[in-house]
């Protein structure tokens, strides 16, 4: 933690899972599909793991549901059906149940099981049980797995994801819907001056426009969180009201995943890129450090340089740092 966040607290919390302390109602209330969002996802996560054991925390801190009982409640109303399975033991295991049948236990995994199955009535053994879904549950599953995206994303909770949907007129894609919440995001973290959480912002809007394949203006937002991060922005400005300095601040894998990007991209594509980028960047109603030339200097050397030789460029912004008692009037 740097030195202003341990000096105010602050907190970046775009995406806080932990609904435990809140007592957040929206994980206790049924979703259109007539199931609580916990019991949605124990059904997804049914069908990963064919699994009634070793249930992650998540279900109990963040769902809010006890998830044996109601994994149970689900199976008694007809979401799962279960056999027993012999690809939950260990070689060891198999090897001994072979044994206790004068079997051979020669072989590997795989056919040590199918020797047991042509072999021994495995409903008599005391093994593990496979869950799996039922047609219902799978169609349900299919149906409402904009909700399971949603939980899982990192960039945009599942509430905010249901309180969006239900505002939206139209039938809108999970795609649509979560990037109309990052729009939403991105305007308060600038008019609030959260130039911090904005940067991390235009990280996920670069994300999400990655994921569905559209590169060239994906190039743009990653491009503007970089800006801001190296700008001084990023540190706290909200809490300042001025810039700081803070040493090697391009990760050299954010710098690389650009420069992989612009790999697949025109000359052009990446100008392109670079000054919407740098115009969404400019009408920031902010104090920054960067000058006319070291945005030239960004423009040249992003495809091409390490973030090492970048952040050495910085340096000379040393003087922001926070350990000197830099006044607000110094910078306009």
């Amino acid at each position: 933690m740097n030195f202003f966040s341990k000096l105010f607290n602050l907190k970046q919390n775009n995406h806080n899972r932990d609904t435990n302390s809140d007592c957040n109602n929206f994980y206790l209330n049924e979703l259109e599909c007539g199931l609580t969002p916990g019991q949605l996802i124990l059904i997804d996560w049914t069908q990963k793991t064919g699994r009634n054991y070793n249930f992650p925390r998540y279900f109990k801190y963040s769902l809010q549901i006890d998830p044996e009982s109601t994994h149970n409640q689900l199976y008694k109303l007809g979401y799962f059906t279960k056999n027993k399975t012999l690809s939950y033991l260990t070689v060891v295991e198999l090897k001994t149940i072979l044994s206790k049948h004068n079997l051979a236990t020669s072989g590997k995994k795989a056919e040590l099981i199918t020797r047991i199955i042509n072999n021994v009535n495995i409903d008599n053994l005391d093994i593990p049980f496979e869950f799996k879904l039922t047609k219902e549950a799978q169609n349900l599953i299919i149906e409402h797995s904009d909700y399971i995206k949603a939980y899982y994303d990192k960039d945009i909770t599942m509430e905010d994801y249901c309180k969006e949907k239900n505002n939206i007129s139209f039938k809108a894609t999970f795609g649509d819907i979560k990037w109309s919440l990052l729009n939403k995001q991105a305007h308060r973290n600038t008019v609030s001056g959260d130039f911090g959480c904005l940067s991390n912002t235009r990280k996920a809007q670069g994300r999400h426009l990655e994921q569905e394949g559209n590169i060239k203006h994906a190039l743009i937002y990653y491009i503007e969180s970089l800006i801001i991060t190296i700008s001084g922005l990023e540190n706290n400005f909200s809490a300042t009201d001025y810039p700081v300095y803070y040493p090697d601040s391009i990760p050299d894998y954010s710098l690389k995943h650009i420069q992989t990007l612009m790999e697949s991209l025109s000359d052009d594509d990446y100008d392109f890129a670079f000054d919407e980028a740098l115009f969404r960047f400019s009408i920031l109603n902010a104090n920054h450090f960067l000058s006319k030339e070291d945005i030239d200097y960004l423009r040249v050397n992003l495809p091409r340089s390490t973030a090492e030789e970048i952040n050495n460029y910085l340096k000379k912004y040393e003087c922001y740092s926070p350990l000197n008692n830099l006044e607000l009037d110094d910078f306009e």
